[in-house]
């Protein structure tokens, strides 16, 4: 009965422990999507915004450092497995790429993203080694420099954006004019509106979450 009781522990326990984890990791992305208003024909440049729509690809995607899946954004991590009862795991070793694209806002249109840093407000996809393509998860080892063992076994996990997915997008608004019109086409290209474009920074990355972002607020 003791027995049962303390199996019982640990696993609540232990399931509590990544549960608070994962929501730890992504509570910085949620504050801050949460405190972006929604881009407004007023939003000046320079202002925080954040934008839903479906993601479109621009010139490149990459390829997911796990799965191998064409993306637009990809972070995959790996944690080594302490030893130990719980066998909760480090710190994550992290691999992150991200490549410029669009999100297709309805009544809007096309708004770019650029940015080498982002926040990520998804959950993460656990990366068995049936998930994982050939090779992937002895490559990312090798690029962080760190040996498995029978002690210290690495979990793995990957969250990715993908053409198609409906997601919101925040960061800082900047506003692409267009080209200098020549003296003939002035007439047309003076109604052209600029191209808008979130940008983000080390110190205030983009922010992206799956889905609507008022449904999080």
């Amino acid at each position: 009965m003791d027995l049962v009781v303390l199996v019982g522990v640990v696993v609540v326990t232990m399931v509590s422990v990544r549960f608070t984890r994962a929501y730890l990791d992504r509570r910085p992305a949620r504050r801050a999507l949460a405190s972006a208003p929604p881009l407004a024909p007023t939003s000046a440049e320079g202002t925080f915004v954040c934008v839903t729509g479906i993601v479109r690809a621009g010139d490149a995607t990459i390829t997911a450092p796990l799965s191998a899946r064409p993306c637009v954004v990809a972070r995959a991590r790996f944690r080594m497995k302490e030893g130990g009862f719980f066998g909760i795991g480090t710190h994550p070793y992290v691999t992150f790429a991200m490549v410029p694209f669009f999100v297709e806002v309805p009544l809007v249109g096309r708004i770019r993203v650029e940015s080498r840093y982002a926040s990520l407000d998804m959950r993460p996809r656990k990366m068995s080694k049936r998930r994982s393509a050939p090779g992937s998860r002895e490559r990312m080892l090798a690029d962080h420099l760190v040996t498995e063992s029978a002690r210290n076994s690495p979990s793995f996990d990957e969250t990715i954006v993908e053409p198609g997915a409906l997601v919101s997008v925040a960061g800082v608004l900047m506003k692409d004019a267009p080209l200098q019109p020549d003296t003939a086409e002035k007439g047309y290209r003076d109604s052209v509106a600029p191209t808008f474009v979130l940008q983000g920074t080390v110190d205030q990355p983009v922010v992206i979450a799956v889905g609507e972002a008022h449904s999080r607020r």
